[in-house]
């Protein structure tokens, strides 16, 4: 089976400690990865990937340029490199069309560690120069003291999509960490894809079950979340699930195969 893994990060090796440190503060987790490349790619070959999305956010606007620059250089027929925006870098539009001229069909929004609203002004000046050009994965929900204030709802992510029909989307974490009742209210259903990421660890089986078939299965992608899970752990997390075979072989490698031919990914 060519399984993708749609949804791992990895750091340069200077400030991976301190990401993954980030990581764990964020989501009160212990991680056992250190989130290298190096670390990486062992895990890619346990688990034996056939391709990974690779993912970094620029979590202030003077880094998107740097990031960028960071996985452009990054050379492996096996990994597929999304890149990384910000609504307060000086030259979006610019941006966008280097990534694009690089080759770059994807980017990640994480919102709640680059502190933007997903409705805001200024997000939505970037989905007007995104359009159609690039599959946008977006982090959705979180864990906060105030509700109000949280930046990536399923709710406001139901309000882009509407607002951006043309937006191409995946909701990370089957619609939003930690607010799945809110992704099933909102999101799940709509003509978007969802990732698997760090969902399966917190859902009980027959919830996760049914969020994938009232979503649709078609429009499920695997997503292991590496460092904080292993890809191989969340593999067989998802096998043992009470989905029949055809449906793991969408969610674990045909859906994802499928979205890379459209971004030109052999």
């Amino acid at each position: 089976m060519k399984v993708v893994d749609f949804h791992t990060h990895i750091f340069p090796e200077g400030i991976a400690s301190r990401a993954v440190e980030q990581l764990e503060n964020h989501y009160q987790l212990q991680i056992k990865n250190n989130g290298t490349f190096d670390n990486f790619m062992n895990k890619f070959k346990e688990a034996e990937l056939y391709k990974a999305v690779v993912h970094a956010a620029a979590v202030v606007p003077r880094q998107v340029p740097t990031v960028n620059d960071w996985l452009l250089k990054i050379k492996d027929e096996n990994l597929v490199n999304f890149g990384t925006i910000h609504p307060e870098y000086e030259d979006i539009e610019g941006e966008l069309t280097r990534l694009k001229e690089a080759g770059v069909g994807g980017l990640k929004l994480h919102p709640d560690f680059q502190k933007f609203d997903i409705i805001s002004k200024e997000a939505y000046a970037i989905y007007e120069a995104i359009g159609a050009d690039f599959l946008v994965l977006f982090h959705v929900g979180d864990q906060v003291e105030e509700p109000a204030n949280n930046y990536s709802t399923p709710q406001k992510l139901a309000q882009v999509i509407a607002d951006f029909p043309e937006l191409r989307v995946i909701a990370a974490h089957l619609g939003g960490y930690q607010m799945w009742q809110e992704a099933k209210e909102y999101l799940i259903g709509e003509d978007i894809y969802i990732d698997t990421s760090s969902a399966l660890d917190f859902l009980p089986e027959e919830v996760v079950v049914e969020i994938i078939n009232t979503h649709g299965v078609d429009k499920v992608l695997f997503g292991s979340d590496f460092p904080i899970k292993d890809p191989l752990t969340e593999m067989r997390q998802l096998t043992d699930l009470g989905l029949d075979l055809v449906d793991r072989l969408k969610i674990l490698s045909k859906n994802g195969l499928k979205l890379l031919e459209e971004l030109g990914v052999e």
